[in-house]
């Protein structure tokens, strides 16, 4: 079993992490692989774009060939019968443009070090209908221009007086500050888009191998030494969360799995999961610590210690 030791910023360490980037389609999948891969300190490899399957990975001189399949975890469902999202998603969207334009002010101001988190009264997914998002964004200016010579390393506050704060005394519970010098272009965070209860993975991830299981059985394999499937849980809300605790006993709950192994990445936790053929741990997130002898050996050659 060997480490990774890569000591991680706090831009990558805080929650809001995950709307770093502007990745989508293609590329958004290729630097999931890779990732995906980085992790399970695999070098000597080439990654060629495809279709039905995604990507095809080659090893050392070309002669190992992996095929492999990606989709997306999400235990959510379309809002009010709208294409394109979900209204997590939309709260997520919705944030992610209000800390962009936050930070760009509080910079603009010269309080490029200070990071906040806002909890909201209400955990709505909507509550960005109730308010003028600009009011609360002058609001949370001020109040940082107000506390920046006394912040310190961090501070709560939780009072707001109504006249000069009227956004933040009716629609939010506490701000958390912290003073993150030397880094800058720290992304706020909104507490409720992981606060809550996460739901059972398991029959959704059922749900989504079946079908790509249904897809894969038809796809261009070209004699792949190994056909996997990837299932990647972004972690960016509660939906898209994937702790398993169970085994999801894929090889009796679907007909026909036409991969030879079955991946689940959950970045939140950055564990690695093998849900099929053998249900077992690859990595696991919180000891940095990858189980080598968990790694299919037609590619343990290609390990980074090797």
């Amino acid at each position: 079993m060997s480490t990774n030791r890569h000591k991680r910023t706090l831009k990558e360490e805080l929650p809001s992490s995950v709307f770093y980037g502007d990745r989508s389609g293609k590329n958004l999948e290729r630097h999931i692989l890779e990732g995906f891969l980085a992790r399970l300190q695999l070098t000597s490899y080439g990654i060629e774009d495809g279709e039905r399957p995604d990507f095809r990975i080659t090893f050392g001189d070309g002669s190992v060939v992996v095929g492999c399949e990606l989709t997306m975890f999400s235990a959510d469902s379309p809002f009010d019968g709208q294409k394109g999202g979900s209204m997590e998603r939309r709260l997520h969207s919705r944030w992610k443009a209000f800390a962009t334009s936050l930070r760009s002010e509080l910079d603009r101001k010269g309080l490029r070090y200070i990071y906040g988190a806002l909890h909201f009264r209400s955990t709505s997914s909507d509550i960005f209908d109730q308010f003028d998002p600009k009011r609360l964004q002058m609001e949370l200016v001020q109040i940082c221009e107000s506390l920046a010579s006394t912040l310190g390393p961090s501070r709560t506050v939780d009072a707001f007086a109504s006249e000069e704060y009227p956004t933040l005394n009716t629609f939010v519970r506490h701000v958390y500050l912290q003073n993150c010098y030397p880094e800058t272009g720290i992304l706020w965070w909104c507490g409720h888009l992981q606060s809550g209860e996460v739901g059972d993975p398991t029959e959704p991830l059922i749900q989504v191998i079946k079908a790509k299981a249904a897809k894969a059985s038809s796809y261009a394999w070209n004699h792949a030494a190994q056909k996997w499937l990837l299932v990647y849980a972004a972690s960016t809300g509660l939906r898209d969360l994937a702790f398993v605790r169970d085994n999801p006993d894929i090889a009796h709950k679907i007909a026909s799995v036409p991969f030879d192994a079955v991946f689940l990445w959950n970045k939140f936790s950055e564990d690695i999961t093998e849900l099929y053929p053998h249900f077992r741990t690859v990595m696991r997130g919180d000891e940095k610590a990858l189980y080598v002898n968990r790694i299919p050996s037609v590619i343990k050659p290609y390990l980074k210690n090797q």
